[in-house]
């Protein structure tokens, strides 16, 4: 007969070793997730949460919104606000798009050592910072026009 540990069990097994329970919100769900001070890097995953229809649903939502100027998008560098706005021949405000970076992605690969193994970032960033970003690359990137 097969011993089970029951969630609860595993959690006060957990918090007697001084590992330290954190909730993270993974793509649509919110899952449990263990780390311990002395395993620096170690993660105990104790539920998966992933949902791809409920994911991709999500995910449509949001363009749809960036689309039609429904959410403001803030510079995780500065603060400042990507949306832009410009007046109409009446002098109305109307959306005119986001400048900068909107929803970028970035992830740290197996072994990584600076961006954490595996982990996932999203950010955005004004053109302002992006500049400064490019300003300070000992190997600028490629640039060319599109027109």
């Amino acid at each position: 007969m097969e011993n089970k540990i029951t969630e609860q069990e595993m959690e006060e097994y957990l918090l007697l070793k001084d590992w330290t329970k954190h909730k993270r919100p993974f793509r649509n769900k919110e899952i449990v997730m263990w780390s311990n001070p002395r395993n620096r890097g170690v993660w105990l995953q104790t539920e998966a949460a992933y949902n791809e229809e409920a994911w991709q649903e999500q995910k449509q939502k949001r363009i749809t919104d960036l689309k039609n100027g429904k959410v403001d998008i803030f510079c995780n560098k500065c603060g400042e606000n990507l949306k832009m706005t410009e007046k109409d021949f009446e002098g109305k405000d109307f959306f005119a798009g986001y400048y900068g970076l909107v929803d970028a992605h970035v992830s740290g690969g197996y072994l990584s050592k600076h961006l954490c193994d595996l982990q996932y970032y999203e950010f955005s960033m004004c053109e302002k910072c992006v500049k400064e970003m490019f300003d300070a690359f000992k190997n600028p990137p490629k640039q060319e026009r599109y027109l």
